[in-house]
């Protein structure tokens, strides 16, 4: 067994394992994905979507769930890390995985709908829904991680709890500046869920129902009362 089957073969093993966990913990039996190892994919996933492949995004990728074709693409940079971090993405990536089976608004192939329309209401709906299942997705990593993980895959999950805590620039949070920046967009949607704190039944409730306004994104406290959680 060559170099590149004997990685293949771990990492569909960690996978495994993150599935069962990722399933048992939120009590939800969803077909598995399919993974896809290597850059390549996520070039033709861009190709084939975007019609274009910006660099940034290939340079800055480590995974990302395709839901037409219910598979996980896991870039060259994250076959290089180290497992504990393969385990961390994979609970995050199974995270729009239940977006999908829930909720196909939150997925990416309807924000990149939203996103190319004329209408700007449908626009800013687009970058709701993107941040809100960011932040969920990252929500759930850190909080299956911290649960189920041994030490290493803990320190990883306060490593990410802390960046994406990092402060939203204050034109955001007002509205005086628009969430266009992707980074802004998934700090801002990991401190709405982090600060809603939804337990089981009501994150489901929040995927089903997500945000509809800037100001409820901005205002948990406020979606919580809508919602009645």
């Amino acid at each position: 067994m060559n170099i590149d089957n004997i990685l293949t073969v771990a990492v569909e093993a960690e996978f495994e394992s993150a599935y069962r966990i990722f399933c048992s913990e939120l009590r939800r039996i969803f077909p598995k994905p399919k993974l896809l190892l290597g850059t390549k994919h996520l070039i033709d996933f861009l190709r084939d979507r975007l019609k274009a492949v910006p660099a940034r995004t290939v340079l800055n990728s480590r995974a990302l769930y395709d839901d037409k074709t219910n598979s996980i693409i896991v870039t060259d940079h994250e076959l290089r890390q180290d497992a504990v971090y393969r385990m961390f993405c994979f609970f995050h990536e199974l995270g729009h995985v239940l977006h999908a089976n829930l909720n196909p608004f939150l997925c990416s192939s309807n924000f990149y709908k939203l996103h190319d329309s004329t209408i700007l209401a449908d626009q800013t709906r687009g970058i709701i829904y993107s941040a809100v299942s960011e932040g969920m997705a990252q929500y759930l990593a850190i909080s299956l991680s911290l649960q189920h993980g041994d030490m290493q895959l803990r320190r990883v999950a306060f490593s990410e709890h802390r960046a994406w805590s990092t402060a939203v620039s204050e034109f955001v949070l007002h509205g005086l500046k628009p969430l266009h920046d992707f980074d802004d967009r998934c700090r801002l949607g990991y401190q709405f869920v982090y600060q809603t704190d939804p337990i089981l039944k009501e994150l489901e409730k929040m995927i089903l129902w997500p945000p509809e306004t800037m100001e409820e994104l901005r205002n948990p406290t406020a979606y919580r009362a809508r919602l009645g959680i």
